[in-house]
Formats: structure tokens, C-alpha cells, sequence
């Protein structure tokens, strides 16, 4: 659809290997090297979410302003981060973040279920 999608994790290279060189499921489900147009991760950045560095590295590198990026995050620290950066943010629900739902909820932009319900939208929309 002409989006650029960046994959910004706080994982690091080596799980990331794992993740898509070693895991059955995850490799049969997609080769992460051809969805992302780039991926920074842990090793490339100095501070952790939510500190904005990485998406500040991200905007550095496509010489991209905060209105015309889009993050998904599903994590407290991800959308503070998010936040912090000054971009608009979408919480992509995650069980294991519950605890920290009301302080999502409280400076999250839009959240959805799951990617699957914003594939739908988009592909409504265009």
C-alpha cells in the first residue's frame, strides 16, 4: 500500500535470529527480512523505551518528521516511548501488558485487537 514499515525493537540481534531463522511457526508465517523496510534494534540504539532514541534514529534516517510516522506498540514503555518522540501511537493489545492497561489507555492515540483489525481498515480505506 506505499507505507514504509520499520521494525523497532528492544530485542536484540540474536533473538531476532531466533525468532525468524529457528522458530518453525514464526518462519512459516513470514520472512521478517522481506516485510520491514529496515530494522533497528537493541545493539543500535544507547537507551532503552521509554527513552525516543530509537524512533529519533528512525526520523534521522528517512528524514521523516513525527506527523508522518504511524507506531504500533503494545507495551507501556513502547507507547511512552512513542509519546515521547512525539509521534502518534496505536496500542496493539497485549495480555501481558494489563497491568499497565489504564496508563496505555490513558496516552494512547488508537488501539486496536490486533494487527488483523487494522489490515481491514486500511483495506477498507484504500
Amino acid at each position: 500500500m506505499g507505507f514504509t514499515l520499520i521494525l523497532a525493537t528492544m530485542t536484540t540481534q540474536v533473538q531476532l535470529d531466533i525468532y525468524s531463522k529457528k522458530n518453525q511457526k514464526m518462519i512459516k508465517q513470514m520472512d521478517i527480512s522481506k516485510v520491514f523496510d529496515f530494522i533497528i534494534k537493541k545493539e543500535d540504539v544507547k537507551n532503552k523505551k521509554p527513552d525516543p532514541e530509537i524512533y529519533n534514529i528512525i526520523m534521522k534516517h528517512y528524514n521523516a518528521r513525527p506527523n508522518e510516522c504511524l507506531i504500533f506498540e503494545d507495551s507501556y514503555t513502547g507507547v511512552l516511548a512513542s509519546k515521547n518522540a512525539g509521534i502518534e501511537v496505536v496500542n496493539v493489545y497485549d495480555k501481558y501488558a494489563d497491568l499497565d492497561r489504564n496508563k496505555i489507555n490513558a496516552i494512547t492515540d488508537y488501539s486496536i485487537l490486533n494487527y488483523r483489525e487494522f489490515i481491514d481498515f486500511l483495506e477498507r480505506i484504500y
